[in-house]
């Protein structure tokens, strides 16, 4: 899904041709390999490394918020259930005998409703909550994004050529293994197939 691809992965893609995995594996490519270091570390760091940090920033803003407003809203519906007893417990939501005949107000179905309906409430929003886990996603994030800035850092520190083209397989080891991570994770959230 290109509006879910990071930037760089997109605009790396739009520039290459049809034919760019048989052309990257070219021999004739080895001989011209980037021997400048400074360019390479700069197109790491700020190319490749910086949007994946970005990526992994946004997704903390975002899945914080989101597990913030959950709570408040479980809170918010606790308080009002908590509101609504209250009130059934002063009397106010208890209907009344007059002439033989049960009357009730819209003061009494109002609290009624809400005693019944505020805590199936909160539980859905709990449970949704959970299961999209915005915490655990947030604090991944947090870890990712942190060692993404110290593979940088250590990139822009290295003096040799080798040093960065290692330093580079372990940024992508650690991406592989983070993507790897996720994949194993929704595999056990999706529903079973049925053979065919």
């Amino acid at each position: 899904d290109p509006s879910s691809t990071l930037p760089f992965y997109s605009q790396l893609g739009a520039g290459l041709p049809a034919d760019a995995e048989k052309a990257m594996h070219a021999s004739c490519l080895k001989a011209c390999a980037v021997e400048d270091a400074d360019a390479l570390k700069k197109w790491l760091c700020e190319g490749w490394i910086a949007s994946q940090i970005r990526f992994h920033r946004n997704a903390i803003r975002r899945h914080k918020r989101a597990s913030l407003n959950a709570r408040r809203a479980t809170i918010g519906l606790f308080a009002l259930t908590l509101i609504a007893a209250m009130l059934h417990a002063l009397g106010l939501g208890h209907a009344v005998f007059l002439n033989g005949h049960l009357h009730t107000t819209l003061t009494t179905n109002l609290i009624v409703f809400l005693s019944i309906a505020l805590p199936a409430i909160a539980s859905a929003v709990h449970a949704i909550s959970d299961l999209l886990d915005h915490e655990r996603i947030a604090v991944r994030s947090e870890g990712m994004a942190r060692i993404l800035e110290l593979l940088a850092a250590e990139i822009q520190a290295a003096s040799r050529l080798e040093q960065v083209r290692e330093l580079a397989r372990r940024t992508e080891q650690v991406m592989a293994i983070e993507n790897f991570e996720w994949l194993a994770a929704l595999t056990f959230r999706l529903p079973p197939r049925t053979p065919i």
